[in-house]
């Protein structure tokens, strides 16, 4: 919905008789009213035309532009959206209003990092900002930080917890980790709040649709790591739809996820004879190749995938993984230094990049890696198993041992935290530190 209009803006001078006619009885204000009124309805082209007759009335106004910024998003015309916001913004800086139309577009537009930058000013100006958290958790989501989507939202609702679009919030979260179950109670609690609540109407619909379709929830459960049900799942699709070669495609990724690389790679190898050219199915075999330690087959992979999508940072990662395994350092990192340039602050692509600089001795850089992408997911228990490697490579033992710790209380099993806790113990070296 369009904020309401700012009553410390004035009104526009009186126009001369000249320009009176059909809009003798206009006023700035008036125009705002219906075009927010155009907007509840979805009436968007509506909305815009009475935004910018306000405009020719009131030039340059921050409300009306930032306004006519959240219309044009709805239009799907983001870059202009944007445009305007930045010009409420320069008008008033740091304007949550403005600042949240802004972040909205961005993540229409994929730039989900710089949409998590809005949201969290306007949380900052107000951390019981509903709409801003909602939107917040849909950036983390896309990020694939969906705990921490999840943890924000039940803070939030800690302190509201019949708050519909918190708890539509939460659902979000609850979908993207798999916990299907929650989501749809989480969404049924926000809609006896508020029956008309968007987020948890579309969340609840979508999971119920989902439900019947095993693909679908397949793809759910890998996103939340859960690779055996999810390869599960596929063999269920493929009972109805034998030659579905998505189905296929998730399939053999989500069983090398489980382990089992030999039978995931058959399974992409089939997905492929049926989409030769599909980069997904090549870029999927290219990882599976890789966990194989198969990395000149892994590295052709990447580099067909690559062709056929030249601008995806996970494709140039790819590749600089199985460049990696082959020993060659200098060009895996600059693959990894592309890729993150064209998503900075990724963690996944941080996570790629950290062992390659670990395996090349360089162990300040390789903690510095480390701690960018702990400070976007800081319960990542991988991550901390892992930086306790890169301080033992700097001489700073006795943290060394405090994040092997770390790592084993959010995550007790993690067996990378296990072996580094059976070398420290065995070695006595902390009692030397």
């Amino acid at each position: 919905m369009i904020p309401a209009p700012r009553a410390r803006f004035k009104s526009g001078s009186p126009l001369p008789g000249a320009m009176l006619g059909r809009r003798k009885r206009e006023d700035p204000d008036g125009l705002s009213r219906k075009a927010r009124g155009f907007a509840s309805r979805g009436m968007f082209r509506e909305s815009l035309e009475m935004l910018d007759r306000a405009l020719e009335l009131r030039p340059g106004d921050p409300g009306l532009m930032s306004n006519k910024g959240l219309v044009l998003s709805s239009l799907g015309r983001l870059d202009e959206a944007i445009a305007c916001c930045d010009a409420a913004l320069e008008a008033e800086p740091g304007d949550p209003a403005a600042m949240g139309n802004k972040g909205i577009a961005l993540t229409g537009l994929g730039r989900h990092e710089e949409a998590l930058g809005c949201f969290d000013h306007m949380l900052r100006n107000n951390p019981r900002d509903a709409a801003a958290l909602s939107n917040k958790v849909q950036a983390l989501i896309a990020l694939g930080r969906a705990g921490e989507a999840l943890a924000g939202s039940d803070e939030a609702l800690a302190a509201d917890p019949r708050n519909a679009m918190l708890l539509a919030a939460r659902a979000m979260s609850l979908e993207a980790l798999g916990r299907t179950d929650e989501a749809l109670a989480s969404s049924d609690a926000a809609l006896e709040g508020d029956p008309g609540e968007a987020r948890a109407l579309n969340v609840g619909r979508s999971i119920r649709r989902r439900a019947g379709d095993p693909y679908a929830r397949a793809e759910s459960l890998y996103r939340a790591g859960r690779f055996a049900e999810a390869a599960a799942r596929c063999d269920e699709a493929l009972s109805a739809r034998p030659g579905d070669a998505g189905a296929l495609g998730l399939r053999g990724i989500a069983l090398s996820g489980a382990g089992r690389h030999a039978d995931g790679l058959e399974s992409c190898q089939r997905a492929l004879k049926i989409q030769p050219e599909n980069a997904a199915h090549v870029a999927n075999m290219g990882t599976i190749l890789s966990r194989m330690g198969r990395h000149a087959e892994a590295l052709s992979c990447a580099e067909k995938a690559i062709a056929a999508k030249p601008d995806d940072p996970h494709l140039i990662a790819n590749k600089g993984i199985a460049l990696s395994g082959l020993g060659r350092t200098g060009e895996a990192l600059s693959c990894m230094d592309a890729a993150l340039s064209m998503l900075p602050g990724d963690v996944a692509l941080l996570r790629h990049k950290f062992p390659i600089l670990l395996g090349a001795g360089r162990h300040a850089d390789a903690l510095s890696c480390c701690d960018e992408a702990l400070a976007l997911a800081p319960r990542d228990a991988d991550l901390l198993a892992g930086r306790t490697a890169a301080l033992f490579g700097v001489g700073r033992f006795r943290e060394a041992g405090r994040s092997c710790e770390r790592a084993l209380e959010v995550d007790p099993g993690n067996e990378l935290a296990l072996e580094i806790k059976k070398i420290i113990d065995e070695s006595g070296i902390m009692q030397d530190a």
